[in-house]
């Protein structure tokens, strides 16, 4: 997997509009995990989201934990 940290210095010390971007990139992600495939990634602490710089790519691993907007948890 590429990328850092989302809590790793490169990422922080990144300029703002570049920082608003990954946020972006973050709520789209579980707005398409909620509202579209009903399925939602359930640990996402920041050891868990990876940033490519280059690539402006958002990583989810880890993939354990999750549930469904029904109501039912799997894990």
């Amino acid at each position: 997997m590429t990328g850092v940290k989302i809590t790793d210095p490169v990422v922080l010390n990144m300029p703002k509009e570049i920082k608003s971007k990954l946020a972006n990139l973050l709520v789209e992600s579980f707005v398409q995990q909620i509202f579209i495939e009903g399925f939602f990634y359930a640990d996402p602490h920041p050891g868990n989201l990876r940033y490519d710089c280059e690539t402006e790519q958002l990583a989810l691993i880890d993939f354990g934990p999750g549930g469904y907007i029904n109501g039912n948890y799997e894990i």
